[in-house]
């Protein structure tokens, strides 16, 4: 028998945190975390209570154990800094493992989380039989509690869609590659490696799992469609599931399906700044130009946001970066007469632009140059 390995402690202050409240230890725990996370399974990541850690944003990698002794003590400067609360961890189900619920749940910490769709199948399976998920309308949201736990199902007709589009473009390439596969005429079969190669195309058609295959005696390929499994998902699509250590007086149905959503602006927001605002590769080596650099991209990002939710209130579905990108059609010209600069002209407005314009109410400001531009 095999003696269980011994979990290996990585202890923030070796790597240099200090915990007096004033000092960064962000760097000095990422450090401790890179370390856990290279040493490979069962390491743990030690941050000693009775201090306090000034944290900025700290990456956790693969399934190391992050125990925090004292979790006030890593909270209170950001409730100093930004007047927080309550903190609600909110992350994908690729965080979402058990190890890291529990620890969550033993250091009091709240969550929000979705989980994979094959939890979602298996909490659909303990639901009585009448409410059959394929009559769910799925704008509305579903709240319930099994062994303890709190689910909410969301899910909308987009996304229905979307799901449905998805599959059926997947089994189509599937399927015709299968056939093309069975064509091919070849001397002298081996089940295993044709058998191989068809698992390996459907893996990279990400649709291995709707098709059941086998190589016949005549070394022929023969291959169905899992119908159950397709009418499975089927029946769920637009549906994902949502887990959360929330009570309902805490939070509200509707605010989990929030606090997750809120996610996503956050990973747009990132995003946007790493595409659109090029917040990386940075081309400044004096600590005071990068941080100026990130803070105009910020800047940026909030002009964007702020844009994005007035064209919203408005009736715009664009998106803003595509939206600017038409407007930088509108350029700003100097008409030169006997090679003097004469006078400032806006270039020709096409139609569509006008209606986008007016429909932002920007018309007033492209009536005429800018002040600014004036000769």
């Amino acid at each position: 028998m095999l003696a269980q390995r011994v979990a290996k402690v990585f202890d923030v202050a070796r790597y240099g945190a200090v915990g007096d409240g004033r000092t960064l230890d962000g760097p000095a725990i990422q450090r401790a975390i890179d370390a856990a996370a290279a040493y490979g399974g069962n390491a743990r990541v030690l941050v000693r209570g009775g201090k306090k850690y000034v944290i900025g944003t700290i990456e956790l990698k693969g399934a190391i154990d992050f125990h925090l002794a004292d979790d006030a003590m890593l909270l209170a400067s950001l409730k100093r800094r930004f007047g927080i609360q309550q903190a609600i961890f909110v992350f994908d189900n690729g965080m979402s493992s058990t190890l890291n619920l529990e620890t969550m749940r033993k250091e009091d910490l709240h969550f929000v989380t979705r989980l994979s769709a094959a939890t979602l199948r298996e909490v659909i399976a303990q639901l009585p039989q009448n409410p059959q998920p394929q009559l769910w309308d799925r704008t509305k949201l579903i709240e319930l509690t099994l062994e303890g736990n709190r689910y909410v199902i969301a899910g909308g007709e987009h996304r229905q869609q979307r799901d449905l589009a998805r599959r059926r473009a997947r089994l189509e390439k599937a399927e015709s590659e299968l056939k093309r596969l069975a064509a091919i005429r070849r001397k002298k079969t081996n089940p295993q490696k044709l058998a191989s190669q068809v698992g390996r195309t459907l893996q990279r058609l990400k649709a291995h799992k709707y098709f059941q295959y086998w190589v016949n005696e005549q070394g022929q390929l023969q291959y169905q469609k899992n119908e159950e499994l397709i009418q499975t998902e089927q029946s769920l699509d637009g549906l994902y599931l949502l887990h959360t250590s929330l009570e309902p007086t805490q939070c509200a149905k509707e605010q989990v399906l929030g606090n997750y959503k809120n996610l996503l602006a956050v990973e747009d927001a990132f995003c946007q700044l790493k595409s659109l605002l090029e917040v990386r590769p940075v081309f400044h080596w004096r600590p005071d130009r990068v941080r100026n650099h990130v803070r105009l991209c910020f800047i940026a990002y909030w002009l964007c946001a702020r844009l994005g939710n007035e064209w919203r209130a408005k009736g715009e579905k664009g998106e803003v970066q595509r939206l600017l990108r038409q407007l930088q059609a509108i350029r700003v010209g100097t008409l030169k007469i006997a090679g003097q600069d004469s006078k400032r002209l806006l270039t020709q407005i096409p139609p569509e632009l006008n209606t986008l314009l007016g429909r932002l109410g920007l018309l007033p400001l492209f009536a005429q140059p800018p002040a600014w531009a004036e000769v």
